[in-house]
């Protein structure tokens, strides 16, 4: 039997069995047809996710709660996500799905949201299931032989990349196709997929994933970059020489030219330069800047206007993580 994490057994009981009299609620009804998206236009959805500051109530990926008892995050909880997932398989119509997940928290939590979010939505879940990259390859291929003899031509997979490369990989051997995706912000858009072995069965997958965004300044920023302005930078030094096939150092042994200084990042295409695809940095580059302005408020903190009490400042030599929180929440 495939490993099924036991807070989705429960989730999964409670889909399969109605109140009352335990009359099953999720039959299947007729042969699944594989599902299409048949136009453009068929998926607007706006609204879903949403800036949060407070996550009281909400099922959070967090194991440990925070020494500081208030999150403020720049990216929505997966709590979200996975709800706005079953709003997109009953958007579409597709009221029987499987259901598989990384066998990690993000997956695990994910994954059990979801099921609870389907059924209110009235989406059934035919299978659902957990598993590792680095696990037995004898619970790959149960899961593999689940989906092969399934009737449901959709699957909900709440993983990371890692997990959903060798899943494909396994159904490509297997020549098993005809199969509806629906991934989380994990792997939906993550560019390595396309190196992979049976990546085209990917092809059509729908998601969410976090805005793209343009960080003002970044690509001047990137472009302008120079060893000479960074010269004990080890990173800079070793991505220099194998960018541009030369060395820095002319004492070293080096089998290709020495740079000589003309050497231009603006003249560069790769994916150090390429910023077209811009979602967590920018929550990164958010974060990074909320906490930057929080410190220069409280180290310009005018006495008898500052955040705490009767208007007091942060001792700016002893500034305590506490009072970094208190200004970001007071800016909010």
């Amino acid at each position: 039997m495939q490993k099924v994490m036991p807070l989705l057994e429960l989730a999964l009981l409670v889909l399969l069995v109605g109140r009352g009299m335990g009359v099953p609620v999720c039959r299947l009804q007729g042969m699944a047809e594989l599902p299409e998206l048949v136009m453009d236009g068929d998926l607007i959805i706006g609204g879903i996710f949403s800036f949060r500051t407070d996550q009281d109530g909400v099922i959070d990926t967090f194991q440990t709660i925070p020494k500081i008892r208030r999150c403020i995050k720049t990216i929505p909880s997966d709590f979200y996500q996975s709800r706005a997932l079953a709003k997109l398989v009953k958007h579409f119509g597709w009221t029987w799905v499987g259901a598989i997940c990384s066998d990690n928290d993000y997956g695990n939590d994910g994954l059990a949201t979801f099921m609870l979010a389907a059924q209110e939505e009235g989406v059934c879940i035919e299978y659902s299931a957990a598993f590792e990259q680095t696990g037995p390859r004898r619970q790959l291929l149960k899961i593999v032989e689940m989906i092969e003899w399934s009737n449901s031509k959709v699957i909900v997979a709440f993983m990371t990349h890692r997990e959903i490369k060798v899943l494909v990989s396994e159904l490509h051997v297997r020549n098993i196709t005809g199969l509806q995706w629906v991934g989380s912000d994990a792997w939906i858009t993550d560019p390595s997929l396309t190196a992979s072995r049976g990546y085209s069965a990917l092809v059509g997958s729908v998601g969410f994933t976090v805005s793209r965004a343009d960080i003002p300044g970044l690509v001047e920023h990137l472009r302008d970059i120079h060893p000479s302005r960074f010269p004990d930078s080890m990173f800079l030094r070793e991505f220099w020489e194998i960018v541009f096939d030369c060395s820095l150092d002319a004492s070293a042994e080096f089998k290709g030219k020495p740079c000589n200084g003309s050497e231009s990042l603006r003249d560069v295409q790769n994916t150090f330069t390429d910023l077209s695809e811009l979602r967590f940095t920018n929550n990164v580059y958010k974060s990074v800047y909320a906490v930057a302005h929080a410190l220069d408020n409280l180290l310009t903190c005018e006495r008898s206007q500052g955040p705490f009490v009767n208007g007091s400042c942060a001792q700016p030599t002893d500034i305590q993580p506490w009072q970094v929180n208190k200004d970001l929440t007071f800016q909010l």
